[in-house]
């Protein structure tokens, strides 16, 4: 199944001219070599294709992701605050649907009371543990 990625790729990379016709392209380099990054189709700036605060969300994305949690049987929360929306209305969606769900976070948020485990501490010491237990 592929990830969602509602908040965009930090990987991926767009044109900040909104009528420029280039595609999104990914780019892994650590450092970037050039910046900033410019277009070579129209020569504007180029930015990561990720969703700043007070942008909108694709639609169609906040689409795909709502008609996957209702469909999923297991929903994990990994590091949110629970309180950005609408990606902490997906655990209420995925709640009301009956999906199993696991909070992994270093403290409790508005959405641990939904939760059937919530597992304080960090993620990354957290999860693969999580994970194996799930495959049993």
């Amino acid at each position: 199944t592929r990830v969602i990625e509602l908040h965009g790729s930090i990987w991926s990379i767009k044109c900040t001219n909104a009528e420029c016709k280039s595609v999104p392209f990914e780019n892994t380099d650590v450092p970037l070599e050039n910046i900033p990054l410019k277009c070579e189709v129209c020569g504007a700036y180029l930015r990561p294709d990720v969703v700043f605060f007070e942008e909108m969300l694709d639609p169609e994305v906040v689409g795909a992701a709502d008609s996957r949690t209702k469909k999923t049987d297991l929903f994990l929360l990994i590091g949110t605050s629970g309180i950005v929306y609408p990606a902490a209305g997906f655990a209420h969606i995925a709640k009301v649907f009956g999906a199993y769900m696991i909070e992994l976070n270093t403290e409790r948020t508005p959405l641990s009371t939904l939760c059937d485990r919530t597992v304080i501490g960090p993620a990354g010491e957290n999860l693969p543990q999580i994970l194996e237990e799930l495959k049993e």
